[in-house]
């Protein structure tokens, strides 16, 4: 299951050598507000949940049918390595790993388990983690993996670690982006925001991730949110932002 570590998974499928439980399935999809089907044959008993995906900076925004195929598999079968990783991966906040951290600037410590595959006795999981600048990677990483040895007894490998970016709000570079935005939006109160995704100005020196995110804009219904199912970008919101990063722009850049 799952096409993205920072994408929250959509959809979980897996074959059960075990009896096909239809009627145990269908009350668990409509006790958690889900759909998904099942059928059996030679193979097995195979069931299909469907999830919502969502960006893994807000992992709570989604519903990861990963952690519901594990809950079904988990309470209908008994299978204690399915109830385990539930208790683990099911919280967007760490709670299971023990990694729970409320930043003071940059907020909370967000959870994602963005893909999930069993077959032939091995074991895969990919795991993101969005911690605030007062975390250290190494540190998350060590907590986790040696609860996920105890309880799931499997090895845990760090594959990347890119560093938060944190811009002083009362540069020169924020307040002017912050200047251009509240004249053209109209919106005079809302402070900088702090985001968990990933972003190239990473790369540089003084850049700041400058999005085209408007809080107190109302958008259309058929526009979904970062990595959202129908993921979208109305032609009116890239007309106010182009004007803005102009008028950014010209600032920054030109001597006046």
């Amino acid at each position: 299951s799952g096409t993205a570590f920072n994408v929250v998974i959509s959809k979980a499928d897996v074959i059960v050598d075990k009896p096909l439980a239809k009627d145990y399935f269908e009350k668990f999809l409509l006790a958690n507000e889900l759909t998904g089907e099942c059928h059996e044959d030679e193979a097995g008993s195979h069931y299909h949940i469907d999830g919502k995906p969502f960006h893994a900076s807000r992992p709570y925004m989604g519903v990861n049918a990963a952690v519901k195929m594990f809950e079904f598999v988990g309470s209908c079968y008994n299978d204690e390595f399915s109830l385990n990783a539930v208790k683990l991966f099911k919280d967007p906040y760490g709670v299971g790993l023990k990694v729970v951290y409320d930043g003071a600037y940059m907020g909370p410590l967000t959870f994602n388990m963005g893909k999930a595959n069993i077959e032939n006795g091995q074991v895969y999981f990919a795991l993101d983690y969005r911690y605030p600048n007062e975390c250290d990677g190494s540190d998350l990483l060590k907590r986790s993996a040696d609860i996920i040895k105890e309880v799931l007894h499997i090895d845990t490998e760090l594959v990347d670690d890119s560093k938060w970016l944190l811009n002083d709000p009362n540069s020169e570079l924020i307040q002017t982006c912050l200047k251009h935005y509240r004249a053209f939006s109209g919106d005079t109160y809302t402070p900088p925001l702090r985001i968990g995704g990933g972003t190239y100005a990473r790369s540089f020196e003084n850049f700041a991730a400058f999005g085209p995110i408007f809080p107190t804009r109302e958008y259309a219904s058929w526009v979904g949110a970062e990595h959202e199912a129908d993921e979208g970008f109305e032609i009116e919101t890239m007309i106010l932002a182009c004007a803005i990063y102009a008028n950014v722009l010209f600032d920054l850049a030109c001597e006046q």
